[in-house]
């Protein structure tokens, strides 16, 4: 009964890529449906409409153009949709400050989260992952992480660039 606010999506019978779907503005002010972010690869947000047709979702339906990621003939796709559950789950964008501690970003979710996703959208960097249940400490330098690239590898958070804390109502960055 909810729009999508976070989209993946795969071709299953070719070696494309992972493509993904989230409504941000990107720094040209332009909205987020006509672009994307790739999720296998760490590149920066690309606007190209033929991916999610320029058209926001709806509670029924999203929208795929003609890029061969979403939608090439008789290709075979997986679409992966979330929604904002209140308590659940939230979905979002934040622009950093490049502070620290008390001056650092402040994300506010309504609970503490159990799993975050984060990738730079106007900038090369893979996704981060931050998973609470595997480490549920916050530590000086911010909680375990993975970053979640073509070579997916585990790290730890005393080499994270990206520090942060889990709270009871969000992330602090």
């Amino acid at each position: 009964g909810k729009a999508p606010k976070l989209i993946f999506s795969k071709q299953l019978n070719s070696t494309g890529i992972w493509v993904s779907y989230h409504p941000f503005q990107d720094d040209g002010g332009g909205s987020g449906h006509a672009g994307y972010l790739h999720l296998s690869e760490n590149q920066a947000y690309s606007a190209l409409s033929s991916i999610w047709n320029n058209t926001a979702p709806t509670s029924t339906v999203f929208s795929v153009g003609s890029a061969g990621n979403v939608n090439a003939n008789t290709d075979t796709y997986v679409h992966y949709c979330w929604s904002e559950i209140e308590g659940y789950s939230k979905f979002g964008a934040y622009t950093g400050n490049g502070e620290t501690g008390d001056d650092g970003v402040f994300i506010f979710t309504g609970f503490r989260p159990r799993i975050a996703f984060f990738k730079r959208a106007n900038g090369t960097s893979g996704w981060t992952v931050v998973d609470s249940e595997t480490y549920p400490r916050n530590t000086r330098d911010g909680p375990e992480r993975i970053e979640w690239d073509t070579s997916a590898a585990s790290v730890t958070g005393s080499s994270a660039t990206r520090e942060m804390d889990l709270l009871s109502n969000g992330i602090k960055i």
